[in-house]
């Protein structure tokens, strides 16, 4: 294997782990407090969460509160602008369940992935900026 053929495959190797990287799901489970497995919030959270995939707008965005307080369920869900409503539903669905598998009984988590975004939380987020959790990827090509 000459230089040129060695560079090439380092190459198509660095992109297709960029790309690995890029498309890797990723779930945050947020270390404010738990619930137990017969409560009014796990109640409320399972009510708002399931209802996400159906209530998402035609821009891919829905938010939600379920409940009384201490025990209100928020979530807010996001999709890529440019993907179908159906594709975004799906989004939904699937990383909702990723969520709740990933994040057992926590009591807030995000979930995100190449075409959407779901976080759930015991504490109103609508209006207010969060920085964290965050996931960044770098490309290091020329924008």
């Amino acid at each position: 294997m000459n230089i040129s053929q060695r560079w090439r495959l380092a190459s198509i190797f660095v992109t297709l782990t960029n790309l690995l990287a890029f498309a890797a799901a990723q779930s945050s489970c947020i270390d404010n407090g738990n619930y137990t497995s017969f409560s009014t919030y796990k109640d409320n959270l399972e009510t708002i969460l399931s209802s996400l995939p159906t209530k998402v707008d035609i821009h891919g965005f829905y938010n939600a509160s379920v409940g009384q307080s201490p025990d209100t369920a928020y979530a807010a869900v996001l999709c890529r602008g440019d993907i179908q409503p159906e594709e975004c539903r799906s989004c939904i669905q699937n990383a909702t369940a990723e969520l709740v598998n990933s994040c057992p009984n926590y009591k807030q988590a995000v979930h995100w992935n190449e075409l959407c975004m779901v976080r759930y939380s015991n504490e109103s987020m609508f209006g207010i900026l969060r920085t964290s959790p965050g996931w960044s990827w770098r490309s290091l090509r020329n924008a």
